[in-house]
């Protein structure tokens, strides 16, 4: 499922992800089965794997842009680096360009991470549907035979 702007990933995630029909434990390379029930019914989910990507629009990443431009507007001026633009974002020009020295993030990086985290949603409503599904219990397999995955808390 992929969206432009809006929610961040982790509020999608945190609905989307309860329709997952499957678990993947790559130490076996095996996928089990995740078993749920919803409204006091069993109920098997048709997507094994549910993937979000959420994608931004231009106007998105030049307000992440003017955030980082704003927030080490100094680094940028003593390193000599003009500000950004959405084009050398979009293109990953900045991946190689550093602000400060001693292992920080480049300046893509410092745009994605304000990207990643901003939500145009203060309080996500609850879903009534994804409110109503909770997984049951996996197959078990893993724990047994595998890295020891669990789809559900073991106790």
């Amino acid at each position: 499922m992929s969206w432009t702007d809006g929610p961040n990933v982790a509020q999608v995630d945190d609905v989307a992800t309860r329709f997952k029909g499957a678990y993947f434990d790559g130490s076996i390379d095996y996928k089990g089965s995740v078993y749920h029930m919803m409204g006091g019914q069993q109920v098997r989910f048709g997507a094994d794997y549910v993937n979000t990507r959420r994608d931004h629009s231009p106007e998105a990443i030049e307000r992440a842009i003017d955030t980082v431009f704003r927030r080490l507007r100094g680094n940028f001026r003593d390193a000599g680096i003009a500000r950004p633009t959405v084009d050398d974002f979009t293109h990953g020009r900045l991946w190689n360009v550093q602000l400060m020295s001693g292992g920080r993030d480049s300046v893509q990086a410092e745009i994605d991470n304000v990207l990643w985290k901003h939500s145009d949603r203060l309080k996500v409503a609850k879903s009534p549907t994804a409110g109503s599904v909770f997984v049951t219990h996996d197959d078990g397999y893993s724990r047994t035979n595998g890295a020891g995955m669990s789809a559900v808390a073991a106790h």
